[in-house]
């Protein structure tokens, strides 16, 4: 094998600069040229999915604020609603309804009936509420409606007359569990001296007082609605 000629370079002689290499135009050394525009790209890019990420999440969080704030109006809706429909109130088939919080008495041994918020109405004992708070009114499945009036206030007479017959109403069941007692223990004579005066129908009045004779003839027709 032939050996390579040796070149003495001395201390003093220049070094030949170095040429740097030119960048392929093809290939993978092209990749490699143009590899720091392709990260820019990309970071562009990932940018504008940010972007529009973010972009849907306020969109999303501001819709979810609306409904937030329309449920909010609702429920004060409702408890508005609510609060006007307190207190005493008659419907058009003669029920005297009594209203206290959710709760609804209709005074006829039904029991109280539960008032329920669905959404922006108020249902009732299979009914849903379409009126106002001025003017209620309730409407069932069937297309059937029900309304409500406040009722007038009582006169002195009337007051008086109410506080009459629901006296006569109290001693007329007071007298029927006396009869029911006296055939239980088997007391013929005092079971006919009480079925006398229960067919009769008069009572002894407030006071062990007699009602007077157009007292008792009021009094008497109206017996036989309950309580007795």
């Amino acid at each position: 094998m032939d050996a390579l000629p040796l070149t003495v370079v001395g201390r003093n002689a220049p070094v030949p600069a170095q040429t740097l290499p030119v960048l392929p135009t093809s290939g993978h050394g092209a990749h490699a040229a143009y590899r720091p525009q392709s990260k820019q790209k990309l970071t562009r890019s990932n940018h504008a999915v940010l972007t529009s990420f973010a972009a849907l999440g306020l969109r999303r969080l501001a819709i979810r604020g609306r409904w937030q704030c329309l449920a909010a109006s609702e429920r004060g809706e409702i408890e508005q609603l609510l609060e006007a429909l307190q207190g005493v109130w008659e419907d058009d088939v003669g029920l005297s309804i009594s209203v206290k919080g959710t709760d609804v008495d209709f005074g006829d041994g039904s029991g109280p009936w539960e008032v329920k918020a669905k959404g922006s109405s108020l249902y009732l004992r299979g009914t849903r509420f379409i009126g106002s708070p001025e003017a209620p009114a309730w409407e069932f499945p069937n297309g059937v409606q029900r309304t409500w009036s406040r009722p007038e206030p009582l006169s002195p007479e009337q007051e008086t007359w109410r506080r009459v017959f629901l006296e006569y109403k109290a001693g007329r069941l007071q007298l029927r569990r006396q009869l029911w007692a006296s055939l239980v223990v088997e007391d013929g004579e005092r079971s006919k001296e009480l079925l006398d005066i229960w067919n009769s129908g008069n009572v002894t009045g407030h006071d062990d007082g007699e009602y007077s004779f157009e007292q008792q003839a009021r009094l008497s027709a109206g017996r036989f609605i309950a309580p007795w």
